[in-house]
Protein backbone atom coordinates (compact mmCIF):
# COMPACT_ATOMS: atom_id res chain seq x y z
CA UNK A 1 0.00 0.00 0.00
CA UNK A 2 2.77 2.42 0.98
CA UNK A 3 4.72 1.86 -2.24
CA UNK A 4 1.54 2.15 -4.28
CA UNK A 5 0.85 5.54 -2.68
CA UNK A 6 4.26 6.85 -3.73
CA UNK A 7 3.83 5.39 -7.21
CA UNK A 8 0.48 7.15 -7.54
CA UNK A 9 1.90 10.48 -6.32
CA UNK A 10 4.79 10.20 -8.80
CA UNK A 11 2.30 10.08 -11.69
CA UNK A 12 1.66 13.79 -11.11
CA UNK A 13 4.92 14.67 -9.31
CA UNK A 14 7.49 12.47 -11.11
CA UNK A 15 10.36 13.05 -8.68
CA UNK A 16 8.32 12.80 -5.45
CA UNK A 17 10.08 11.00 -2.63
CA UNK A 18 9.35 9.33 0.67
CA UNK A 19 10.91 9.80 4.12
CA UNK A 20 11.22 7.17 6.85
CA UNK A 21 12.04 8.47 10.34
CA UNK A 22 13.14 5.51 12.47
CA UNK A 23 13.57 5.31 16.28
CA UNK A 24 17.05 3.76 16.10
CA UNK A 25 19.93 3.00 13.75
CA UNK A 26 19.05 -0.71 13.84
CA UNK A 27 15.46 -0.04 12.71
CA UNK A 28 16.68 2.43 10.07
CA UNK A 29 19.07 -0.14 8.61
CA UNK A 30 16.31 -2.75 8.59
CA UNK A 31 13.88 -0.37 6.83
CA UNK A 32 16.55 0.54 4.29
CA UNK A 33 17.15 -3.12 3.41
CA UNK A 34 13.40 -3.82 3.31
CA UNK A 35 12.72 -0.91 0.93
CA UNK A 36 15.60 -2.02 -1.28
CA UNK A 37 14.08 -5.51 -1.52
CA UNK A 38 10.60 -4.12 -2.21
CA UNK A 39 11.58 -1.50 -4.80
CA UNK A 40 14.85 -2.78 -6.24
CA UNK A 41 16.42 0.61 -5.44
CA UNK A 42 18.80 1.31 -2.57
CA UNK A 43 17.51 4.17 -0.36
CA UNK A 44 19.79 6.87 1.03
CA UNK A 45 20.41 6.05 4.70
CA UNK A 46 21.33 8.83 7.12
CA UNK A 47 22.07 8.64 10.84
CA UNK A 48 24.28 10.17 13.53
CA UNK A 49 27.22 7.86 12.86
CA UNK A 50 27.59 9.28 9.36
CA UNK A 51 30.07 12.16 9.31
CA UNK A 52 28.63 13.38 6.01
CA UNK A 53 24.94 13.21 6.99
CA UNK A 54 24.09 16.69 5.70
CA UNK A 55 25.75 15.94 2.40
CA UNK A 56 23.76 12.71 2.01
CA UNK A 57 20.55 14.66 2.66
CA UNK A 58 21.63 17.21 0.05
CA UNK A 59 22.39 14.42 -2.43
CA UNK A 60 18.86 13.04 -1.91
CA UNK A 61 17.39 16.52 -2.37
CA UNK A 62 18.94 16.81 -5.85
CA UNK A 63 18.36 13.22 -6.96
CA UNK A 64 15.37 11.21 -8.17
CA UNK A 65 15.82 8.56 -5.47
CA UNK A 66 12.53 7.31 -4.05
CA UNK A 67 13.36 6.93 -0.35
CA UNK A 68 15.38 8.63 2.37
CA UNK A 69 15.70 6.71 5.66
CA UNK A 70 16.86 8.62 8.72
CA UNK A 71 17.11 8.55 12.51
CA UNK A 72 15.80 11.91 13.69
CA UNK A 73 18.08 13.75 11.21
CA UNK A 74 15.31 15.59 9.34
CA UNK A 75 14.17 18.47 11.51
CA UNK A 76 12.85 21.98 11.13
CA UNK A 77 14.90 23.93 8.61
CA UNK A 78 15.65 20.95 6.38
CA UNK A 79 13.83 21.72 3.12
CA UNK A 80 13.27 18.88 0.64
CA UNK A 81 10.31 20.03 -1.44
CA UNK A 82 9.82 16.73 -3.27
CA UNK A 83 8.94 14.73 -0.11
CA UNK A 84 5.33 13.47 -0.27
CA UNK A 85 5.30 10.33 1.93
CA UNK A 86 6.27 10.17 5.62
CA UNK A 87 6.70 6.95 7.58
CA UNK A 88 6.96 8.12 11.20
CA UNK A 89 8.18 5.35 13.53
CA UNK A 90 9.72 6.98 16.65
CA UNK A 91 8.29 6.29 20.09
CA UNK A 92 5.84 8.98 21.29
CA UNK A 93 7.65 12.29 21.63
CA UNK A 94 6.67 15.92 22.08
CA UNK A 95 4.07 17.52 19.84
CA UNK A 96 6.75 19.90 18.57
CA UNK A 97 8.93 17.06 17.23
CA UNK A 98 5.83 15.45 15.70
CA UNK A 99 4.87 18.67 13.94
CA UNK A 100 8.43 19.17 12.69
CA UNK A 101 8.37 15.72 11.12
CA UNK A 102 4.89 16.23 9.64
CA UNK A 103 6.00 19.57 8.24
CA UNK A 104 8.55 17.83 6.00
CA UNK A 105 5.71 16.47 3.81
CA UNK A 106 2.34 17.90 4.90
CA UNK A 107 2.62 21.40 3.55
CA UNK A 108 1.42 23.48 0.64
CA UNK A 109 3.77 24.92 -1.95
CA UNK A 110 1.15 27.51 -2.97
CA UNK A 111 -2.56 28.00 -3.57
CA UNK A 112 -2.35 26.04 -6.82
CA UNK A 113 -0.58 23.09 -5.22
CA UNK A 114 -3.00 20.16 -4.98
CA UNK A 115 -0.44 17.38 -4.80
CA UNK A 116 -1.19 14.76 -2.16
CA UNK A 117 0.91 13.92 0.89
CA UNK A 118 0.55 10.81 3.05
CA UNK A 119 1.68 9.96 6.58
CA UNK A 120 2.00 6.43 7.98
CA UNK A 121 2.56 6.04 11.74
CA UNK A 122 1.87 3.67 14.65
CA UNK A 123 -1.66 3.86 16.07
CA UNK A 124 -0.62 5.59 19.30
CA UNK A 125 -3.46 7.66 20.77
CA UNK A 126 -1.10 10.57 21.35
CA UNK A 127 -0.11 10.54 17.64
CA UNK A 128 -3.78 10.52 16.64
CA UNK A 129 -4.40 13.52 18.88
CA UNK A 130 -1.42 15.39 17.41
CA UNK A 131 -2.63 14.58 13.89
CA UNK A 132 -6.17 15.85 14.60
CA UNK A 133 -4.75 19.16 15.80
CA UNK A 134 -2.64 19.52 12.67
CA UNK A 135 -5.65 18.66 10.51
CA UNK A 136 -7.84 21.26 12.25
CA UNK A 137 -5.37 24.00 11.24
CA UNK A 138 -5.26 23.08 7.55
CA UNK A 139 -7.29 24.83 4.84
CA UNK A 140 -10.41 22.88 3.76
CA UNK A 141 -9.19 22.90 0.14
CA UNK A 142 -6.04 21.07 1.21
CA UNK A 143 -8.01 18.36 3.04
CA UNK A 144 -10.11 17.42 0.02
CA UNK A 145 -8.79 14.81 -2.39
CA UNK A 146 -8.61 16.20 -5.94
CA UNK A 147 -10.58 14.56 -8.71
CA UNK A 148 -8.94 11.51 -10.23
CA UNK A 149 -6.59 12.71 -12.96
CA UNK A 150 -6.45 10.63 -16.12
CA UNK A 151 -3.01 11.95 -17.05
CA UNK A 152 0.51 11.70 -15.68
CA UNK A 153 3.43 14.11 -15.96
CA UNK A 154 6.47 13.36 -18.13
CA UNK A 155 9.60 13.75 -15.94
CA UNK A 156 11.63 14.87 -18.96
CA UNK A 157 9.53 17.65 -20.57
CA UNK A 158 6.72 17.99 -17.94
CA UNK A 159 4.00 17.44 -20.55
CA UNK A 160 0.64 15.85 -19.73
CA UNK A 161 0.60 12.22 -20.89
CA UNK A 162 -2.25 9.71 -20.70
CA UNK A 163 -1.70 7.13 -17.98
CA UNK A 164 -1.84 4.21 -20.38
CA UNK A 165 0.86 5.64 -22.66
CA UNK A 166 4.40 4.32 -22.21
CA UNK A 167 6.11 6.93 -24.42
CA UNK A 168 5.75 10.72 -24.17
CA UNK A 169 4.43 12.05 -27.52
CA UNK A 170 6.24 15.37 -27.00
CA UNK A 171 9.82 14.29 -26.22
CA UNK A 172 9.74 10.48 -26.78
CA UNK A 173 10.68 9.81 -23.13
CA UNK A 174 10.03 6.14 -22.32
CA UNK A 175 8.32 5.63 -18.98
CA UNK A 176 10.01 2.85 -16.97
CA UNK A 177 8.09 -0.40 -16.89
CA UNK A 178 7.17 -1.47 -13.38
CA UNK A 179 9.46 -4.31 -12.42
CA UNK A 180 8.42 -7.41 -10.53
CA UNK A 181 10.27 -7.31 -7.22
CA UNK A 182 9.08 -10.62 -5.72
CA UNK A 183 8.62 -14.21 -6.82
CA UNK A 184 6.91 -17.13 -5.11
CA UNK A 185 8.74 -20.25 -4.03
CA UNK A 186 7.12 -23.34 -5.60
CA UNK A 187 7.88 -25.43 -2.50
CA UNK A 188 6.78 -23.26 0.45
CA UNK A 189 4.81 -20.61 -1.53
CA UNK A 190 6.47 -17.72 0.33
CA UNK A 191 7.58 -14.48 -1.31
CA UNK A 192 11.25 -13.86 -2.09
CA UNK A 193 13.14 -11.00 -3.78
CA UNK A 194 13.15 -11.52 -7.53
CA UNK A 195 16.97 -11.58 -7.49
CA UNK A 196 17.16 -14.46 -4.98
CA UNK A 197 18.90 -17.64 -6.18
CA UNK A 198 17.31 -19.76 -3.46
CA UNK A 199 14.32 -19.41 -1.14
CA UNK A 200 15.28 -17.51 2.01
CA UNK A 201 12.72 -19.56 4.00
CA UNK A 202 13.14 -23.19 2.88
CA UNK A 203 16.36 -23.09 0.82
CA UNK A 204 14.73 -24.36 -2.39
CA UNK A 205 16.82 -23.46 -5.46
CA UNK A 206 15.14 -21.20 -8.04
CA UNK A 207 15.33 -22.24 -11.68
CA UNK A 208 16.50 -19.65 -14.20
CA UNK A 209 13.76 -18.74 -16.62
CA UNK A 210 14.02 -17.02 -19.95
CA UNK A 211 11.07 -16.14 -22.13
CA UNK A 212 10.96 -14.11 -25.33
CA UNK A 213 7.72 -13.20 -27.07
CA UNK A 214 7.42 -12.23 -30.73
CA UNK A 215 7.09 -8.51 -29.96
CA UNK A 216 10.35 -8.54 -27.97
CA UNK A 217 12.10 -10.52 -30.69
CA UNK A 218 11.09 -8.05 -33.36
CA UNK A 219 12.24 -5.16 -31.17
CA UNK A 220 15.58 -6.68 -30.17
CA UNK A 221 16.77 -8.01 -33.50
CA UNK A 222 15.81 -7.28 -37.09
CA UNK A 223 14.44 -10.17 -39.18
CA UNK A 224 15.40 -10.05 -42.84
CA UNK A 225 12.49 -10.67 -45.19
CA UNK A 226 12.37 -11.35 -48.92
CA UNK A 227 16.13 -11.97 -48.91
CA UNK A 228 18.03 -15.21 -49.16
CA UNK A 229 18.91 -14.94 -45.47
CA UNK A 230 17.08 -16.68 -42.68
CA UNK A 231 16.53 -15.37 -39.16
CA UNK A 232 19.29 -17.51 -37.62
CA UNK A 233 21.86 -16.02 -40.01
CA UNK A 234 20.81 -12.49 -39.07
CA UNK A 235 20.98 -13.17 -35.34
CA UNK A 236 24.37 -14.88 -35.65
CA UNK A 237 25.73 -11.96 -37.69
CA UNK A 238 24.46 -9.44 -35.12
CA UNK A 239 26.05 -11.40 -32.29
CA UNK A 240 29.37 -11.79 -34.11
CA UNK A 241 29.45 -8.10 -35.05
CA UNK A 242 28.92 -6.98 -31.47
CA UNK A 243 31.54 -9.43 -30.20
CA UNK A 244 34.03 -8.25 -32.83
CA UNK A 245 33.38 -4.64 -31.87
CA UNK A 246 33.96 -5.38 -28.19
CA UNK A 247 37.08 -7.43 -28.88
CA UNK A 248 38.44 -4.64 -31.07
CA UNK A 249 37.91 -2.03 -28.37
CA UNK A 250 39.45 -4.26 -25.70
CA UNK A 251 42.53 -4.89 -27.86
CA UNK A 252 42.84 -1.22 -28.79
CA UNK A 253 42.66 0.22 -25.30
CA UNK A 254 44.37 -2.53 -23.32
CA UNK A 255 47.70 -1.30 -24.76
CA UNK A 256 47.23 1.98 -22.88
CA UNK A 257 46.71 0.55 -19.39
CA UNK A 258 49.26 1.45 -16.70
CA UNK A 259 49.68 4.83 -18.42
CA UNK A 260 49.02 8.03 -16.48
CA UNK A 261 45.42 9.25 -16.87
CA UNK A 262 44.33 5.90 -18.39
CA UNK A 263 42.42 3.83 -15.81
CA UNK A 264 44.92 5.13 -13.26
CA UNK A 265 44.29 4.13 -9.65
CA UNK A 266 44.42 7.29 -7.53
CA UNK A 267 43.43 6.34 -3.98
CA UNK A 268 41.14 4.33 -1.73
CA UNK A 269 39.27 6.69 0.60
CA UNK A 270 37.14 5.02 3.30
CA UNK A 271 36.68 1.95 1.12
CA UNK A 272 35.84 3.92 -2.06
CA UNK A 273 38.21 3.50 -5.02
CA UNK A 274 39.00 6.50 -7.25
CA UNK A 275 40.04 5.88 -10.87
CA UNK A 276 41.40 8.58 -13.20
CA UNK A 277 40.54 7.94 -16.85
CA UNK A 278 40.96 11.49 -18.16
CA UNK A 279 42.40 10.07 -21.40
CA UNK A 280 38.86 8.96 -22.29
CA UNK A 281 38.11 11.78 -24.71
CA UNK A 282 35.55 9.82 -26.74
CA UNK A 283 32.70 7.38 -26.24
CA UNK A 284 34.70 4.28 -27.24
CA UNK A 285 37.36 4.98 -24.60
CA UNK A 286 34.70 5.39 -21.93
CA UNK A 287 32.94 2.19 -23.07
CA UNK A 288 36.16 0.29 -22.39
CA UNK A 289 36.59 1.96 -18.99
CA UNK A 290 33.04 1.17 -17.88
CA UNK A 291 33.36 -2.42 -19.05
CA UNK A 292 36.47 -2.82 -16.88
CA UNK A 293 34.63 -1.73 -13.71
CA UNK A 294 34.13 -4.65 -11.33
CA UNK A 295 32.29 -2.72 -8.62
CA UNK A 296 29.23 -0.48 -8.65
CA UNK A 297 30.36 2.84 -10.06
CA UNK A 298 29.80 6.56 -9.59
CA UNK A 299 30.68 7.97 -13.03
CA UNK A 300 31.98 11.52 -13.56
CA UNK A 301 31.25 12.48 -17.17
CA UNK A 302 30.44 15.50 -19.30
CA UNK A 303 31.56 18.01 -21.88
CA UNK A 304 30.50 20.76 -24.24
CA UNK A 305 30.16 18.86 -27.54
CA UNK A 306 26.41 18.46 -28.17
CA UNK A 307 27.06 16.08 -31.08
CA UNK A 308 28.32 13.29 -28.79
CA UNK A 309 26.28 10.11 -29.21
CA UNK A 310 26.06 8.41 -25.82
CA UNK A 311 23.67 5.65 -26.96
CA UNK A 312 26.37 2.95 -27.01
CA UNK A 313 26.99 3.58 -23.29
CA UNK A 314 23.38 3.14 -22.16
CA UNK A 315 23.45 -0.62 -21.63
CA UNK A 316 26.77 -0.54 -19.75
CA UNK A 317 25.67 2.38 -17.58
CA UNK A 318 22.52 0.49 -16.59
CA UNK A 319 24.64 -2.53 -15.67
CA UNK A 320 27.62 -0.84 -14.02
CA UNK A 321 26.71 2.70 -12.94
CA UNK A 322 24.63 3.68 -9.89
CA UNK A 323 24.96 7.46 -10.20
CA UNK A 324 26.29 10.08 -12.61
CA UNK A 325 28.00 13.36 -11.74
CA UNK A 326 28.32 15.53 -14.84
CA UNK A 327 30.46 18.58 -15.55
CA UNK A 328 30.09 20.97 -18.45
CA UNK A 329 27.18 22.26 -20.52
CA UNK A 330 25.93 19.03 -22.06
CA UNK A 331 23.18 18.55 -19.47
CA UNK A 332 20.31 17.73 -21.83
CA UNK A 333 22.27 14.94 -23.56
CA UNK A 334 23.18 13.31 -20.24
CA UNK A 335 19.57 13.34 -19.02
CA UNK A 336 18.23 12.22 -22.39
CA UNK A 337 20.48 9.15 -22.48
CA UNK A 338 20.79 8.10 -18.83
CA UNK A 339 17.82 9.40 -16.82
CA UNK A 340 16.16 5.98 -16.66
CA UNK A 341 19.43 4.01 -16.56
CA UNK A 342 20.88 5.15 -13.21
CA UNK A 343 19.56 6.00 -9.75
CA UNK A 344 20.81 9.55 -9.64
CA UNK A 345 22.18 12.33 -11.88
CA UNK A 346 23.70 15.43 -10.25
CA UNK A 347 25.33 18.57 -11.64
CA UNK A 348 28.75 19.84 -10.55
CA UNK A 349 30.28 23.22 -11.32
CA UNK A 350 33.91 22.17 -11.00
CA UNK A 351 36.13 19.11 -10.74
CA UNK A 352 36.53 19.65 -7.00
CA UNK A 353 32.76 19.81 -6.55
CA UNK A 354 32.29 16.72 -8.75
CA UNK A 355 34.70 14.69 -6.61
CA UNK A 356 33.01 15.89 -3.40
CA UNK A 357 29.53 15.03 -4.72
CA UNK A 358 30.76 11.59 -5.81
CA UNK A 359 32.24 11.03 -2.33
CA UNK A 360 28.89 11.91 -0.68
CA UNK A 361 26.95 9.62 -3.02
CA UNK A 362 29.33 6.63 -3.03
CA UNK A 363 29.13 3.82 -0.51
CA UNK A 364 31.97 1.71 0.81
CA UNK A 365 32.97 -0.89 -1.75
CA UNK A 366 32.06 1.26 -4.77
CA UNK A 367 34.24 3.01 -7.38
CA UNK A 368 34.33 6.65 -8.47
CA UNK A 369 35.42 6.80 -12.11
CA UNK A 370 36.41 9.93 -14.03
CA UNK A 371 35.87 8.98 -17.69
CA UNK A 372 34.55 12.09 -19.48
CA UNK A 373 33.88 10.67 -22.99
CA UNK A 374 34.74 14.12 -24.35
CA UNK A 375 37.42 16.76 -24.57
CA UNK A 376 38.48 18.65 -21.46
CA UNK A 377 35.12 20.31 -20.61
CA UNK A 378 36.43 23.62 -22.02
CA UNK A 379 37.53 24.09 -18.40
CA UNK A 380 41.08 22.73 -18.69
CA UNK A 381 44.00 23.25 -21.04
CA UNK A 382 44.23 19.54 -21.82
CA UNK A 383 43.36 16.07 -20.54
CA UNK A 384 46.48 15.99 -18.34
CA UNK A 385 45.40 19.11 -16.46
CA UNK A 386 41.92 17.64 -16.09
CA UNK A 387 43.31 14.36 -14.74
CA UNK A 388 45.62 16.15 -12.32
CA UNK A 389 42.71 18.27 -11.05
CA UNK A 390 40.78 15.07 -10.35
CA UNK A 391 43.69 13.51 -8.48
CA UNK A 392 44.27 16.64 -6.43
CA UNK A 393 40.58 16.80 -5.46
CA UNK A 394 40.62 13.13 -4.41
CA UNK A 395 43.72 13.59 -2.27
CA UNK A 396 42.09 16.59 -0.59
CA UNK A 397 39.09 14.56 0.67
Amino acid sequence: MLLEKLEKVRERTPHAGGLVIAPSIKVAEYMSKLLEKLTGEKPILVHSEHTNAEDKIDAFRHSKKQWLVSVAMISEGVDIKRLRILVYLPNPQTELSFRQAMGRVVRSLGDDDFSRAYVVMPAFKIFEEYARRVESEMKPTHLKDPEENKNKICPSCESEVKKDQNVCPECSYEFPVKKTTFKTCDKCEKLNPVTAKECQFCGEKFHLEYTLNLESALREGGIARELDIDEEDVQLAEKNFENLRKDSLREKFSDFENVEHRLEFVANVHGIEYINDSKATNVNSTWYALERMKRETIWIVGGVDKTIDYSSLQALSKEKVRAIVYIGTNKSKIFENFLDKVDMIVDAGSMEEAVQMAYYIADKGETVLLSPASASFNMFENLEERGNAFKQAVRSL
